[in-house]
């Protein structure tokens, strides 16, 4: 199955959503690598805000790692 950087589930949940929550779960390099890609689309927006008015880079910043925190941040900031 093939997911667009767009799709989510009927519960909203996002391929960005998933990659963020297995970095706060696991924070193994290679869901960084994911979510840069993911970003690199600029189809994403880690500062949409979820069901709960949240956003994945609040999320990120309250418990994930610093370098996935950086990432989203660089890409807000037009970086890479």
């Amino acid at each position: 199955m093939i997911f667009k950087p767009t799709s989510s589930t009927n519960r909203g949940i996002t391929p960005l959503a998933l990659v963020v929550s297995l970095c706060l779960d696991q924070d193994y390099l290679g869901f960084h690598k994911i979510a840069k890609r993911l970003l690199a689309t600029g189809k994403v927006n880690p500062v949409a805000k979820n069901l709960y008015g949240g956003t994945l880079l609040d999320i990120s910043r309250s418990g994930g790692p610093n370098e996935l925190v950086k990432l989203m941040e660089s890409f807000l900031d037009g970086g890479d």
